[in-house]
Parts: C-alpha cells; sequence; structure tokens
C-alpha cells in the first residue's frame, strides 16, 4: 500500500457546488479540509440549467449573489398542459432566479479557498483508502497519470450521480428508476418570449412522465457571461 502524501481532517470528493459548500463551512470552523475536483477548472463543464430557489439560498447564507452571477429573476410562472390548458401565477417578488453555473461554482470555490480549504484540481479519486473496516483517505491520479495517497478522519462523497465512490463502500446508490435523464440546451433569437417568467410544459408530447421548462435569460447578461474564460483557483 502506497505510504500517504498528506494528512487531512477532513476529504471532500468532487468540486462542485455541494462540494464546495461543504469545504467552505468546515473551512471556517477551522477543520483542515481537502477538495479533489477531477476536472483543471472549476465549473467546466456545466451540469445544469441553475434556476434556484432565491430562499434556498438565501437559508444557505448565499444570497443575494453577485450581479455578474445571477443572469434572471423571475416572480411569474407560466403553465401549460397537453391539452391546451394553461394559467400563470404573479407574486409580488423574485422566488427564483437564473444563474451562470460557471460562475456560480467559482464563486462557492473562491469562497471556500478564501476560508482555508485546499483545492486540487486535475485531481480524479481513484479509490477508496481503507484499514479495518474504516475509510481513512482516498487514493487519487492525476492528468499526467502520478497516483498520490491521502489520509483523513472523515472522507465526504460529493461526486454527483454516478456514485461511483459510494458503490466502493458497500452502502445504497441511489436507484434508477428514480434519477430523472433531461437534455439542456439553449436557443437564441426567440419571439414573443416573455423574458420575466418561466414557462412549465406539461405532457407526454413534451417530457413524458415529467415536465420541460423555458428558463429566459436577459440578453445582454447572458452574453456577457458566456464569454466568461473559466478561473484558476489561487
Amino acid at each position: 500500500m502506497q505510504s500517504p502524501n498528506e494528512a487531512f481532517d477532513v476529504t471532500v470528493v468532487g468540486g462542485g457546488p455541494t462540494g464546495a459548500f461543504v469545504a467552505l463551512n468546515l473551512a471556517k470552523i477551522g477543520v483542515h479540509t481537502v477538495v479533489f475536483e477531477e476536472n483543471p477548472v472549476v465549473g467546466a463543464p456545466s451540469h445544469c440549467a441553475g434556476h434556484l430557489s432565491i430562499k434556498g439560498l438565501a437559508r444557505l447564507g448565499l444570497y443575494p449573489l453577485p450581479k455578474s452571477i445571477v443572469e434572471n429573476t423571475f416572480s411569474r410562472a407560466r403553465f401549460f398542459a397537453y391539452n391546451g390548458f394553461e394559467f400563470s401565477i404573479n407574486l409580488k417578488k423574485p422566488v427564483t432566479c437564473a444563474i451562470n453555473r460557471q460562475a456560480f461554482d467559482e464563486y462557492l470555490a473562491e469562497k471556500a479557498v478564501a476560508a482555508g480549504a485546499d483545492y486540487r484540481l486535475n485531481s480524479y479519486v481513484h479509490s477508496l483508502r481503507t484499514e479495518t473496516g474504516f475509510t481513512k483517505g482516498v487514493n487519487i491520479v492525476t492528468q499526467d497519470g502520478k497516483t498520490a495517497a491521502f489520509t483523513s478522519k472523515i472522507t465526504i462523497d460529493a461526486e454527483g450521480i454516478s456514485s461511483r465512490i459510494l458503490k466502493q463502500t458497500g452502502l445504497s446508490t441511489p436507484r434508477n428508476r428514480k434519477i430523472v435523464y433531461a437534455i439542456e440546451t439553449e436557443i437564441e433569437n426567440t419571439n414573443d418570449l416573455d423574458t420575466d417568467a418561466v414557462e412549465v410544459f406539461l405532457g407526454n408530447d413534451f417530457a413524458p412522465g415529467f415536465y420541460g421548462w423555458l428558463i429566459p435569460w436577459h440578453r445582454k447578461t447572458r452574453s456577457g457571461n458566456k464569454q466568461r474564460k473559466p478561473k484558476r483557483l489561487p
């Protein structure tokens, strides 16, 4: 067994929003934390449309967000049923927002690093280190093919839906029938679109067994964020 390179209190597998938020809050209370992210930059590739609850973000202490991250806010929603029935919900103030996922991920990672968390990019967690039935850290492979071992008291799996590391523990993983597969695309030059409302479409013609939606961005904000280049953490 390879000798450990370094030791930490907590290892976080995955540098997405969940991993970054965990690392941020652990670092704030002085826990020696490292985050291993397999990609060379934070936030790329983007994995979702970035439509979030403002109330939920506020509960986590993350709202208001910097203006460079928020691409739109919504106080209205329009629902369209398969049989032609439609209705709208109009609220007094915005309840959801559309964010640039790359910028949001970078923002959380930067806050975690500023609080004292250690980020290791280009670091693919290959397997868990186990001793006498307990997880004692991780084994990683870097982009240039080098391997390294790290020990920690606690390992947190924030890798996402693949649950690859979770499977190594023998613990239960998400059931396939509970997983929703979706397609995301960006559409430009649309006509007659209400940019202040989210539109939700129900019915098998749009999304069998679930729903589809349109999340408008303001043209000026979106075009500016679309041209951004991924940052590298300090």
